[in-house]
């Protein structure tokens, strides 16, 4: 009975996480691929809408914790926020940084 029991916490956590892990993938809309002082390049993934022009979006940074026991485990937090430009190039858009800072390799979110 308690092996059955266990099964069943376990495949309902396996089954939140990926929930969890879904969502937070909507929410991403592509990276930051230059970064120079208040002026950024942010490119979309092919999958997310692109946000409009003047349109304000988050930077989150994507930090490790956890130990290497537990398995990689990672916490974002949002460090900046950027609004959209008018210079469109393909899937790239020009940006300004308004408050924060950004670095290359940067999440770009709703």
């Amino acid at each position: 009975m308690k092996r059955i029991s266990l099964i069943v916490a376990l495949a309902t956590l396996i089954g939140t996480l990926s929930v969890s892990g879904t969502l937070s993938a909507r929410e991403r809309l592509g990276h930051v691929t230059e970064a120079s002082g208040d002026t950024l390049q942010l490119c979309f993934d092919s999958q997310a809408a692109q946000p409009a022009a003047g349109e304000a979006v988050r930077i989150v940074h994507r930090m490790h914790s956890g130990s290497q026991k537990s398995g990689p485990m990672f916490r974002r937090r949002t460090v900046g926020v950027a609004r959209i430009g008018d210079d469109r190039s393909g899937p790239c858009v020009a940006a300004t940084l308004i408050k924060g800072k950004a670095r290359r390799q940067d999440e770009v979110r709703k």
